[in-house]
């Protein structure tokens, strides 16, 4: 007897050995020949990355050239606005000899601030705005070094007129006003008549862009150009645009930009237009052009709504398909919470059954009913919630009564919902989602989605390699 009861305990000792080889063995098997699937953990958004675009700016521009010959000194300071017959240059036969400026702490300033801009805009693709920033800073340092004349002939008063008795005629020249008010910058880049209707696409080409500085010329010649002017505080900028963000904002009429090159903010109107096919934005700005009258490129980012919500990898995001039932025929136990729906079975004498069945709610979401009948009274259509359910025992085609079996609904057809695989209990269980904003990585979605994520639940990564309800 206890030979033969060692014995059975050996066997058993041997099949619950073999057993748990066998499911290490099949565990194995099924993680090495199972699709990468992944996991993240939801947080609260907002996506973080907004379209950031190199936009063409367009400005009513007007080239002035020289009426005579001579040597030229400027007295308006660039980037300020002019009146109308306010006081440009000056021409003279003899060479103008300018004052030896010592360069002060706010002059170092200026310099630092400049070299600093260029230097977190610069792009290694566009190596020619080295030579451009290289005229930029000298025509700069020309105007730190006339800074002290241009003060002694600024009409303090009026910071936008030049004041004509302090021009000394014998040595600085015959003095020169403008015929128009507004913006005055010493350069030009040949792009002064472009517009939102003759741009064409090698005009966003920064490589080959130049830009000439006309400061550094102390001398000019009859048509030569001497300063240009903008004559007109509205301003557009032209965006090359994707299909895909075409789609995206082609409903907007407003938009909300940000300038990189100062960080500030600007809203203007803005369109979408087709030119040689391609899709192309125009915003149209209507103040704070003296901020950036002497840019034609203008590093944006477009600022969307902030909404708040969780945050996703596209890459988990699937679709599944849902029986829908209206919420008036769908009923929960109040002490299990159980759901329950009522379907109308009819017989071949014509006579009825009501068959319960449990089916699994999967989601609850608010749409709006389209039918002629469904209106409330100012003619909206009427929102309606409805369940989104799965189950065995439903088919397309059931009539689902009421409690009453008064009113019915009959399933036409089953429903697409997007969603993500939660994988917190062990198990892959879809949860639905509503998309509030998508980029081209990730998804913002609502936090307050019925039977919906979560923060920190675990959702598959791949989506579409996982299989419902299946363990992990």
């Amino acid at each position: 007897m206890p030979n033969n009861y060692k014995n059975k305990r050996s066997l058993w000792t041997i099949v619950f050995i073999v057993a748990i080889v066998l499911f290490v063995v099949f565990q194995v098997s099924r993680i090495t020949k199972s699709p990468n699937i992944g996991s993240y953990v939801v947080n609260p958004g907002p996506l973080s990355k907004n379209p950031v675009i190199t936009g063409l700016v367009v400005k009513k521009e007007n080239i002035v050239k020289a009426d005579g010959s001579g040597y030229i000194k400027y007295f308006a300071k660039e980037g300020n606005k002019i009146n109308a017959k306010g006081i440009v240059y000056s021409l003279s036969d003899n060479e103008i000899k300018s004052k030896n400026h010592k360069l002060n702490q706010k002059d170092y300033q200026q310099i630092k601030n400049i070299m600093e801009s260029f230097s977190k805009n610069y792009k290694g693709n566009n190596f020619n705005s080295t030579y451009n920033f290289k005229s930029f800073l000298e025509g700069n340092l020309i105007n730190m070094n006339e800074q002290e004349d241009d003060d002694e002939t600024q009409d303090q008063s009026n910071p936008n007129e030049i004041k004509t008795d302090n021009i000394n005629l014998s040595q600085d020249g015959a003095p020169v006003a403008t015929e128009k008010e507004g913006i005055v910058l010493y350069s030009i880049d040949g792009l002064e008549n472009v517009d939102e209707k003759n741009f064409t696409e090698k005009d966003f080409e920064q490589t080959k862009y130049d830009k000439e500085d006309l400061k550094a010329n102390k001398k000019v010649k009859s048509g030569d150009p001497v300063y240009n002017i903008i004559t007109d505080e509205k301003w557009k900028l032209i965006i090359p645009m994707s299909q895909k963000m075409a789609n995206r904002y082609s409903q907007t009429k407003h938009i909300t930009v940000k300038f990189l090159k100062d960080n500030m903010n600007g809203r203007g109107d803005f369109d979408i237009i087709k030119k040689d096919g391609e899709d192309y934005g125009i915003i149209t700005f209507y103040k704070n052009l003296i901020r950036y009258a002497s840019d034609r490129y203008l590093d944006i980012e477009i600022v969307d709504t902030v909404q708040n919500g969780l945050k996703i990898p596209n890459s988990a995001i699937i679709d599944k398909e849902f029986y829908r039932i209206p919420e008036e025929f769908v009923y929960f136990d109040p002490q299990t919470s159980k759901p329950s729906i009522n379907i109308l079975n009819t017989r071949n004498n014509g006579s009825t059954t009501i068959k319960v069945i449990h089916p699994t709610v999967e989601a609850l979401f608010d749409e709006e009913d389209k039918t002629k009948d469904k209106k409330d009274g100012q003619g909206n259509d009427k929102v309606h919630k409805y369940y989104y359910v799965n189950s065995k025992d439903l088919a397309i085609g059931n009539a689902v009564v009421d409690n009453g079996n008064k009113d019915r609904y009959v399933i036409d057809k089953k429903y697409k919902l997007p969603g993500v695989y939660c994988i917190n209990q062990g198990f892959y269980s879809f949860r639905p989602i509503d998309i509030l904003v998508q980029n081209d990585e990730f998804s913002l979605v609502s936090n307050n989605t019925p039977y919906g994520l979560k923060t920190y639940d675990v959702v598959a990564k791949n989506g579409e390699n996982v299989k419902d309800n299946d363990f992990l």
